[in-house]
C-alpha cells in the first residue's frame, strides 16, 4: 500500500508545484507583515489551502477514472480496504502538509488565540475529509445495485453538497470591501466563522468527515465490480 501511495505522489508531483508555491508565498508574506488584516488574511490563506488540495485531487481523480486504475489496483494481491486507504490518504497527506505550514506561519506571528485556530482548523479538516469521502462514495455507488429512485436521490444529494461546498469556498474570501455580487455571502461568512471556532461544532464536523471516510471503505467493498 505504501508503494501505491508513493507512486501516486511521484506520478502527480508536478501538479503540486504551483498551488503549494502560492500558499507558501502567501504565508511567508503574512508572517513578514505579521498578519496585518488577520480576520481577512487567515480566511484568504485557508481559501488558497483548499485550492491547493482541490487541484491535485481533481487531477488525481480524473487520472484514476481515465486510466482505469481501479481495475488495475483490484488485481493487486492486497485487501480492498488498503486500496481505498491509499485513495483517501492522497488528500489527507496533502492537507496535513498544508496544515503544518499553516500552523508554523500562525505560531510565528499568531493573529488569534490558540483555541480559535485549533477549532477552526479542525472544522476545515472535517470539511476536507467529507469532500474527499463523498467523491469516492459517489463513484462507488455507480457500481452498486440501487433502484433508479435511490440513484436519483444520491445524485441530488451530491449536487446539493457541491453547491454548499462552492458557497463555503467563496465565503472564505468575502469581506466588507468585496464586490456587491458577494455581499449576500457576508452574513453566511460570519455564521460560518462563529460555528467553526466553536469547539463542539468543530468536533461534530470533524467526526462527520471521519464517519463519511469510513463509509467510503464500505461502499468500496460493496462495489462488486471494478471493470468499466
Amino acid at each position: 500500500m505504501l508503494k501505491i501511495i508513493k507512486a501516486e505522489f511521484n506520478y502527480h508531483k508536478l501538479i503540486f508545484i504551483l498551488p503549494f508555491g502560492i500558499v507558501l508565498a502567501a504565508m511567508v508574506a503574512n508572517v513578514i507583515l505579521k498578519w496585518p488584516q488577520h480576520e481577512y488574511d487567515l480566511q484568504a490563506v485557508k481559501k488558497l489551502m483548499l485550492l491547493a488540495v482541490v487541484l491535485p485531487f481533481l487531477f488525481y481523480f480524473i487520472c484514476l477514472i481515465k486510466e482505469k486504475r481501479d481495475r488495475y489496483n483490484a488485481l493487486l494481491p492486497i485487501p480492498k480496504w488498503k486500496i481505498r486507504l491509499s485513495n483517501v490518504l492522497f488528500v489527507i497527506i496533502t492537507w496535513a502538509c498544508l496544515l503544518f505550514l499553516y500552523w508554523l506561519a500562525t505560531s510565528i506571528a499568531r493573529p488569534y488565540s490558540i483555541d480559535i485556530i485549533i477549532w477552526d482548523t479542525l472544522s476545515v479538516t472535517g470539511f476536507v475529509l467529507l469532500a474527499n469521502a463523498i467523491s469516492f462514495i459517489y463513484r462507488d455507488v455507480a457500481y452498486i445495485s440501487f433502484s433508479k429512485f435511490q440513484q436519483s436521490l444520491l445524485v441530488i444529494s451530491f449536487l446539493i453538497f457541491a453547491i454548499l461546498a462552492l458557497i463555503y469556498y467563496l465565503q472564505l474570501g468575502v469581506g466588507e470591501s468585496s464586490y456587491k455580487i458577494f455581499a449576500p455571502l457576508l452574513p453566511i461568512k460570519e455564521n460560518v466563522i462563529r460555528v467553526s471556532a466553536y469547539g463542539p461544532a468543530a468536533m461534530v464536523i470533524l467526526l462527520f468527515g471521519l464517519g463519511m471516510t469510513i463509509l467510503s471503505f464500505a461502499t468500496h467493498r460493496r462495489r462488486g465490480t471494478f471493470v468499466e
